[in-house]
């Protein structure tokens, strides 16, 4: 585990709702942001980093996070790059604790110029600066007393999900302190870590179904191990010959594997694709990476057949045999627990939905290209004792899930045009769904660049960007009238960090659309 060093400089960029995300970190609502890193490309996962006020005063540092996405390249972040055809260097931060810098910092700028801070050249040109770790270890235990928390300080050891079969569960975030504006003196010992706050029931019931649900899996690491141990003690010159796997223990393993990556996925924890690729492989004793990867989007073009999430990771795809179809099914049907552990049902409360986004960018995807799956239309497997199996119609019904969505992209929308310098047009963004009902066909009114209006139509989803969804037949009109004007707005992994991707009307209208209802008048 490594530190670095991050900066903000106000007069340069205006973090418009630091206030409201440091409050959301004291009471320990996961803040997640995209941050520039300057050129440093080898920022990973686990890495701690802390942030720095420059410019005017307050200066120093203010925020400690956790690094959730090492650097990477991100487009459209800095115009400049853009420009130039090249993507920005940025990390993915979750925030431990956050002050309000544009009030106060934790740990002033004057203060951090003798001892072992003298050693380091806080001022820094850009972000994602490597702090030397004699200089870390103060600048922890000064945070430590500072603020009142117990961060550790030795090196984190992410577990291997592949190796544990179980990906590791997430850590609660440590609350920021409650009021820094007061000075607070430098502890004499070593604080005391503050107990956990009590697991609800539905969190622990969660959790054991959880477990239930890859018990199986863990045997079979258990039982192989065994099988390996016994082949190492056998006389040397005698090795048994490796029995080749049957179809049906082939797909087994295949099933398995991916129902690990889309557990982790639904938990909104990171994994390897490649080293999932990797294990499957030896396992199987293939050499064709890409059949794994296909057998992969061929599991999930079952799931989303039968209307279960995917993973976001292996578009589902068709061409599926039927021995691969019911390998899904037998697994399911072995884990009843899983329908209910699929289910995403959260939806933040109004209090957490940011009333204005100081970056839109941060919060844009690119639209994916056209899926290529499409549903065979053939008589729908149904596993017993389940009345409700499609997550789609399931969504479509919660109309609290909905109003979420379409209130985060009020403040999408607020901050696209202030960054397309229509500042003027900001009073003209209307919630119509809310004043007038979905008679419309669309949900916001907007504007257009140019100054016409904008017909936004927000379809909400706790899972990922090629999840379906629904549209009404007053909608589909609004499109057909409305061609240039109308826009689908996605919004996708919305209870754990919501994105968005816009689909224009006229690639709605011709290239995405599947009939499922049909009207008649009789």
């Amino acid at each position: 585990m490594a530190v670095y060093l991050l900066s903000w400089d106000p007069t340069k960029w205006d973090w418009r709702n630091i206030k409201e995300q440091s409050e959301q970190v004291a009471r320990g609502v996961p803040v997640v942001r995209q941050w520039n890193c300057g050129s440093n490309r080898r920022i990973f996962n686990g890495d701690i980093v802390y942030f720095i006020r420059q410019g005017r005063e307050p200066r120093g540092v203010f925020a400690r996070g956790e690094v959730v996405r090492g650097s990477y390249e991100a487009m459209n972040v800095d115009v400049q790059d853009a420009k130039h055809g090249r993507g920005t260097l940025v990390v993915d931060v979750r925030f431990s604790e956050l002050e309000n810098a544009v009030e106060r910092v934790v740990l002033p700028r004057q203060g951090l110029a003798g001892g072992a801070f003298g050693k380091f050249a806080w001022d820094i040109r850009e972000s994602g600066v490597k702090i030397p770790d004699t200089v870390a270890t103060a600048l922890e235990q000064a945070w430590q007393s500072a603020t009142g928390t117990t961060a550790a300080v030795e090196p984190k050891v992410q577990p291997n999900p592949i190796a544990a079969a179980v990906p590791p569960e997430k850590k609660p975030l440590k609350p920021a302190a409650a009021d820094s504006s007061v000075e607070k003196k430098p502890a004499e010992s070593p604080p005391v870590a503050a107990p956990a706050p009590p697991e609800s029931d539905e969190q622990l019931r969660l959790k054991r179904e959880r477990e239930a649900r890859l018990q199986k899996i863990r045997a079979r690491e258990a039982e192989e191990r065994r099988a390996r141990e016994a082949e190492q003690q056998q006389p040397s010159g005698i090795v048994p010959a490796a029995a080749p796997l049957s179809e049906e223990r082939r797909n087994e393993v295949l099933v398995q594997n991916y129902f690990i990556m889309l557990d982790a996925e639904l938990q909104g924890e990171l994994y390897s694709k490649a080293d999932h690729r990797n294990r499957i492989m030896k396992e199987l004793g293939a050499t064709d990476s890409e059949a794994v990867d296909m057998a992969h989007r061929h599991i999930s073009g079952v799931l989303a057949e039968t209307g279960l999430p995917f993973a976001d990771g292996f578009p589902p795809e068709t061409g599926f045999d039927a021995a691969l179809e019911k390998a899904v099914q037998v697994f399911i049907e072995g884990n009843p627990e899983l329908i209910e552990a699929l289910w995403i049902d959260a939806v933040p409360s109004a209090s957490t939905i940011p009333v204005e986004l100081d970056d839109a960018k941060a919060h844009w995807a690119p639209t994916p290209a056209p899926a290529g799956f499409r549903p065979s239309g053939k008589a729908a497997w149904h596993p017993p004792g389940v009345n409700e199996i499609d997550y789609r119609v399931r969504e479509s019904r919660n109309r609290n899930l909905a109003i979420a969505g379409e209130r985060f992209v009020l403040a999408f929308e607020r901050a696209r045009l202030r960054e397309a310098g229509r500042k003027d047009s900001l009073d003209q963004v209307a919630w119509q769904s809310q004043t007038f009902g979905d008679s419309f066909g669309y949900d916001i009114r907007s504007v257009e660049e140019d100054g016409s209006e904008r017909f936004i139509c927000v379809k909400t989803t706790n899972y990922g960007n090629r999840f379906p969804f629904d549209l009404t037949y007053r909608e589909i009109q609004r499109a057909r009238e409305n061609i240039a004007n109308f826009h689908v707005y996605r919004v996708f992994r919305f209870s754990r960090d919501a994105k968005l991707f816009i689909v224009p009307g006229e690639r709605l209208v011709r290239e995405t659309l599947e009939p499922v209802v049909f009207r008649s008048w009789i």
